[in-house]
């Protein structure tokens, strides 16, 4: 009894306070039909964005800024007035790409920025046929473009020096569906995660710069189940990670995370993280519900079956590197909301689609065989979008994760060691953090920076005011020990 009443004098007399703070604000480009800034972190060497300043949206400004957001340089592009844009890509030389086209996607233009220096260069091209182009990456000088022709799936190289655009064989398949394309900078190659409609089968094809399509890999992981999402990511030349949900076959609802580690070009050594086996996974549900549910685990596991999990997850597509031997992995849930809505043409009432209403982010860690070594998870509040996109930024405070996400004017953030929660999850306005009742901030963007500190980026509008510039704002996340009357 003495000693649990010692422990209490221990703990009580601190209380763990963490909230954000603005640390700096910068002003972006002005003008009456100047767009929302698109920005992305180049870590601790700044920031670059670009933004348009015509109403076609053809004409950019482009900037990149030192990490106390003073300029480094300052550039303008025009692309052609009938051209829109359609993606972008960052690869690891410091270089940014834009991809755009015409509204008849008969032709292409790549505009290349070199982040160190603001000097721009560009590719135009005719395409070999009408092409609705969607995601793209540059492996060398070599540009890889995935998109839709005739509804179906096609994959495109093009060449940077040449201006050639040719199709690569063997993904124009109409039972094929490519999911996403990674870099492999080691041994020069372009990885294709694809699906097949007929068998909910993954498979990872590759396509060297040096000998071409190689045989593909079949991403099998057992009879029962099969991969519904995923990524790849390289550590170094004869070592390689694919990552993915699965689920029972051909079946949306995640049961957990699959991890194939190849090495030495052998077959993969495959790990099963199950949802359920987390020690985390559950903490945002109330207790009540946690209790039903396991005992329902209980009840399967004595007749030798496992639990059934009916969640949706949304896996953010990257790994993102914690010190040497960690790597974070980000899985959010969710729900698909819908409205009932009388139809006037029939007594049936009609489904309407709200959004997707998420509940929960989960963090895992993994060390470099792809085996887990902790997880958590946090509760999600107000967040309905109806795009499926991840929400929940990650950043580092010495030893610890902070987890925040924006929703409605507001901040929420929560700080994580390992397994256990450091703070509660927090909710600040975002008024508040910028310390400025007057002001009316309507977030586009907020991501992680580097380290502890965020960036948030909007419209900035004083009431009774039609002037609108956008505004970018560093915000750091900062721990304070408050001591409390322990009496």
């Amino acid at each position: 009894m003495r000693y649990i009443f010692l422990l209490v004098l221990f703990i009580l007399p601190f209380s763990l306070k963490s909230q954000f703070i603005k640390e700096s604000y910068k002003e972006l480009f002005s003008g009456s039909r100047q767009t929302a800034p698109e920005i992305f972190s180049l870590g601790k060497s700044g920031l670059f964005l670009y933004q348009s300043n015509s109403s076609t949206g053809n004409k950019l400004l482009l900037q990149r800024l030192d990490t106390q957001l003073d300029s480094i340089w300052t550039a303008t592009y025009e692309f052609p007035n009938n051209y829109r844009i359609i993606n972008h890509f960052f690869d690891t030389k410091l270089y940014f790409y834009i991809l755009a086209a015409p509204y008849s996607n008969k032709e292409y233009s790549i505009l290349q920025v070199n982040l160190t220096n603001g000097i721009t260069k560009s590719t135009t091209a005719a395409l070999p046929f009408q092409m609705d182009m969607e995601e793209f990456s540059v492996l060398e000088d070599n540009i890889f473009l995935i998109g839709n022709h005739r509804d179906e799936k096609v994959a495109l190289k093009l060449g940077l020096g040449d201006q050639i655009a040719s199709v690569i064989p063997s993904f124009y398949e109409r039972r094929m569906q490519i999911k996403g394309l990674f870099g492999d900078i080691y041994n020069n190659e372009m990885k294709f995660l694809v699906s097949y409609r007929d068998n909910c089968e993954f498979a990872l094809k590759t396509y060297s710069n040096i000998l071409g399509i190689k045989p593909a890999d079949e991403l099998k992981i057992g009879n029962d189940y099969s991969i519904n999402q995923g990524f790849f990511h390289p550590f170094h030349h004869d070592k390689e990670l694919v990552i993915g949900t699965y689920s029972l076959r051909c079946n949306n609802e995640s049961q957990g995370i699959a991890t194939l580690l190849y090495e030495n070009s052998s077959d993969p050594s495959i790990s099963y993280l199950r949802f359920s086996d987390f020690r985390n996974y559950f903490n945002h549900m109330s207790e009540r519900r946690v209790n039903r549910i396991s005992k329902r685990i209980e009840k399967r596991q004595d007749k030798g079956k496992s639990f059934i999990l009916r969640d949706n997850i949304l896996l953010r597509p990257e790994l993102i590197q914690k010190n040497e031997n960690e790597w974070i992995v980000v899985a959010e849930g969710y729900d698909e909301e819908y409205q009932q809505v009388q139809s006037r043409s029939r007594n049936a009432p009609n489904q309407v689609f709200i959004g997707y209403a998420f509940s929960n982010a989960t963090v895992l860690a993994l060390d470099s065989t792809g085996k887990k070594t902790w997880d958590n998870t946090i509760k999600i509040e107000n967040i309905t979008q109806k795009e499926l996109e991840n929400i929940v930024e990650i950043g580092f405070l010495e030893d610890s994760i902070i987890l925040a996400y924006e929703a409605e004017g507001d901040i929420y953030s929560k700080l994580i060691h390992r397994f256990e929660a450091q703070t509660e999850l927090t909710e600040q306005k975002i008024s508040d953090i910028l310390d400025d009742p007057d002001l009316s901030v309507y977030s586009n963007q907020f991501i992680h920076w580097y380290d502890n500190y965020f960036l948030l980026v909007g419209p900035r509008q004083r009431f009774f005011s039609n002037y609108q510039p956008y505004y970018l704002y560093k915000l750091a996340y900062k721990q304070d020990i408050e001591k409390e009357d322990s009496q």
